[in-house]
């Protein structure tokens, strides 16, 4: 399942808001809510977006709140080439935080 759903159903669960509510709350019919928070039908952009106004979150807070056995799921699931562009990326971040940092 997909981080951000699972990081949309810990957030309803501690807040206590049911499925229907939160159909009410953020406009999506109820049936496509259970579907996309059971694993049982893909989350569009649209759906986020309208979940995350719905919820109040931000997308910058998103990553604060996946677990780090999410990212090793993802991680797990990614491509040897995707790994690789990812990982080479990283090292790039890396390498321009150093030059911004010294000067």
């Amino acid at each position: 399942m997909h981080p951000t759903v699972v990081m949309i159903r810990n957030t309803i669960n501690s807040r206590s808001i049911s499925y229907s509510k939160l159909s009410e709350m953020s406009g999506i019919g109820l049936s496509r809510i259970k579907r996309i928070m059971s694993g049982h039908q893909k989350m569009t952009l649209e759906d986020r977006d309208q979940l995350f106004a719905a919820l109040s979150i931000s997308e910058f807070s998103v990553s604060a709140d996946i677990r780090t056995s999410e990212y090793i799921s993802i991680w797990n699931k990614m491509s040897p080439r995707s790994k690789h562009a990812l990982l080479s990326l990283m090292v790039v971040m890396d390498s321009e935080a150093k030059k911004e940092k010294r000067g």
